[in-house]
């Protein structure tokens, strides 16, 4: 009996712990932390030096994965004009103020060099370090990026100027097997003073992932961070987005998956590297729709606009409706090695792949730009591929930017 007893408890608890394990990961909890820049800045670095070349701990940049268009998709091409030809244009106005931001001390390999500009500041950062200028170019305060998280295996800096809160947002993460994503934002406009920061380690149904090159976007409502999943740092799984109520991590609010943070996963069926859309210039409405744009064929010339709705914790990622906007000669977008040239320099630049790592949403236009591989079939250079998009995904206007000798 007492047997009988213990294997039915036995029992019970394994029941138990199956359905309540995942509820506890993904409902996970976690508080923000404040420093001051200039003050966390005079203390210790906590940069871990690494040898030249010595590869990243999560095994560096990872392949990209190029994608057939499904069959009905809703794909929007580029009107062409034939009687225009390509020209050279007249060069870009000079700027009105340039400066050196940072020498790289070559200690970290990619660099990842990033940065955003506020009303009155600059910050730049890369794996190395993270700097606060003024816009003339005076250094305020500058630490290692390490420190500005405190984990000593941080990477990929991203960072962004909100104008509706007047802040910055920055994220990273780290470089373990099983990593932490970064989120920081400054108190005000003045990021030599005080900041939030939280981090947490990405919950994902397929286990425990290495969430690989993060690009953070926001609206007037969303922060996202779109990623990549690698579980145990090996094969690619799929997309993950991280959305957060914005107003609730500028305040400095403790972030609660299932209340005010949500989890959106894709198979790799979905694509690659998504790209979150800054929108800028809304209302005070709450924006109905946050986008995503995704390099998607360069052998089929398109990229893919999606769009995230709801109100979380029951955001829907609705890729089954996205729109495929194509135009152009087709690209080589992944294994691209190195193909961009330097000044002065006969070592050429890693461009790696295509994929989009910047977009912006202006008086309801989509604007992203990505280097691309040319010719397709055997790249030998790149170049600057543009595009606008209407918020149905409609190309209004594309371009490249191209050198054909690659100089």
């Amino acid at each position: 009996m007492k047997t009988q007893c213990a294997k039915t408890l036995k029992f019970i608890f394994i029941l138990q712990f199956f359905f309540t394990f995942p509820i506890v990961i993904f409902s996970q909890k976690t508080n923000a932390e404040e420093f001051n820049f200039v003050t966390l800045s005079h203390t210790p670095s906590k940069q871990l030096s690494r040898i030249n070349n010595e590869p990243e701990a999560d095994g560096g940049w990872r392949p990209f994965h190029d994608m057939p268009i499904p069959a009905g998709a809703t794909i929007l091409r580029q009107q062409e004009i034939p009687s225009l030809t390509p020209t050279i244009e007249s060069p870009s106005p000079v700027p009105a103020r340039d400066f050196l931001a940072y020498i790289d001390p070559l200690q970290t390999i990619p660099p990842d060099p990033h940065g955003a500009v506020g009303l009155n500041h600059v910050v730049t950062a890369s794996n190395d370090s993270i700097l606060v200028h003024t816009k003339t170019g005076v250094v305020i305060s500058r630490m290692s990026f390490a420190t500005f998280f405190d984990n000593t295996t941080i990477s990929d800096p991203y960072m962004q100027y909100d104008p509706y809160l007047d802040r910055y947002w920055v994220s990273g993460i780290s470089s373990e097997t099983t990593n932490k994503v970064f989120i920081a934002v400054s108190r005000n406009g003045d990021p030599s003073g005080n900041w939030f920061r939280f981090s947490f380690t990405p919950a994902s149904a397929d286990g425990p992932i290495l969430m690989d090159h993060p690009y953070l976007g926001f609206d007037n409502k969303l922060l996202v961070i779109g990623g990549r999943k690698f579980p145990g740092a090996a094969s690619f799984t799929g997309t993950i987005l991280f959305c957060f109520d914005k107003a609730n991590l500028a305040a400095g609010n403790a972030i609660s998956f299932g209340t005010n943070a949500q989890t959106i996963e894709k198979s790799p069926t979905d694509g690659d590297a998504p790209c979150p859309v800054t929108a800028y210039g809304l209302s005070s409405i709450p924006a109905p729709a946050f986008y995503i744009v995704q390099n998607w064929s360069g052998g089929a010339s398109s990229i893919r606009l999606s769009m995230i709705t709801g109100d979380i914790p029951n955001l829907s990622w609705n890729t089954g409706a996205a729109a495929y906007a194509s135009g152009g000669s087709p690209w080589a977008d992944d294994n691209l090695g190195n193909l961009a040239s330097q000044v002065d320099e006969s070592r050429k630049v890693a461009v790696n792949d295509a994929r989009i790592s910047s977009a912006v949403m202006l008086n309801g236009k989509i604007w992203c730009a990505h280097h691309i591989g040319l010719p397709a079939g055997a790249p030998d250079h790149t170049a600057v591929q543009w595009w606008q998009l209407s918020a149905l995904g409609e190309v209004l206007q594309r371009a490249r930017i191209d050198d054909p000798t690659g100089k």
